[in-house]
């Protein structure tokens, strides 16, 4: 689908998308034996459940910051640290209280990661490519989902529920490895892509053209909030 290096930043955000689901769909697989395990009530899993997306649904906003800020390299490679590690941590847990913390912090590691990945896009993407871009990296994420219960369940019921988040966080640090080897911020960044390559990104680059349009910079945010296409995407979803 894409030529060069946009092929393989698709191909990272594609399956940080699988991995960012497949983590946060391990707990409702595993649940029945973590109730078991640690004593604890439907109304308490509810609780962890709960709170894993409040923290998710602000890091999301500060995720976004950080992106532009201080770019998406150093942004998702935090974020994915932070949620494999809190991923890998769920293992350790003892008690309904020491799970609690520990989906808070998960939820912090996972919350950048729509906003970061769009950024990403923006930064490598023509803007005849960007659609595309999007629904290839969003892909990954029902896909991950999907997966986690025959992955997880089976890891589960073989060697325990500890096991299952443990592995699965291993896996989140080999991505983090590979992002930090093959991604940087902007194309001109990035030591092996070729002159065609960067030449066509940066003519078409979304940025560039609104900048050529003449877009003004103090676009209040209430614009886009209340602009027809958000709104039909929210009503969508």
């Amino acid at each position: 689908m894409y030529k060069n290096i946009r092929s393989t930043v698709a191909l990272l955000l594609f399956f940080a998308g699988m991995l960012n689901y497949l983590d946060r769909a391990a707990l409702s697989v595993m649940a029945p034996l973590v109730k078991k395990d640690l004593h604890i009530d439907d109304a308490q899993m509810g609780i962890l459940f709960s709170c894993f997306f409040i923290s998710y649904c602000l890091f999301c906003f500060l995720g976004g910051w950080g992106a532009d800020r201080y770019g998406p390299r150093k942004v998702f490679g935090w974020a994915a640290a932070v949620w494999s590690l809190f991923c890998g941590a769920t293992a350790l847990a003892g008690s309904f209280f020491q799970l609690l913390i520990v989906r808070v912090l998960f939820g912090i590691g996972e919350g950048p990661m729509g906003t970061t990945t769009n950024k990403s896009i923006c930064n490598w993407f023509p803007r005849r490519e960007v659609g595309r871009a999007v629904g290839f990296t969003n892909a990954g994420q029902p896909l991950g989902a999907a997966v986690a219960a025959p992955i997880v369940g089976l890891i589960g019921l073989h060697f325990g529920w500890r096991v299952s988040f443990v592995a699965i966080a291993v896996l989140g640090f080999v991505w983090l490895t590979f992002w930090l080897w093959l991604f940087r911020d902007r194309p001109e960044h990035h030591p092996r892509i070729t002159a065609a390559e960067r030449t066509l990104i940066a003519a078409e680059r979304p940025a560039t053209r609104l900048t050529e349009k003449g877009a003004p910079s103090h676009v209040r945010l209430w614009r886009y909030v209340f602009s027809l296409p958000v709104l039909g995407v929210a009503a969508a979803f």
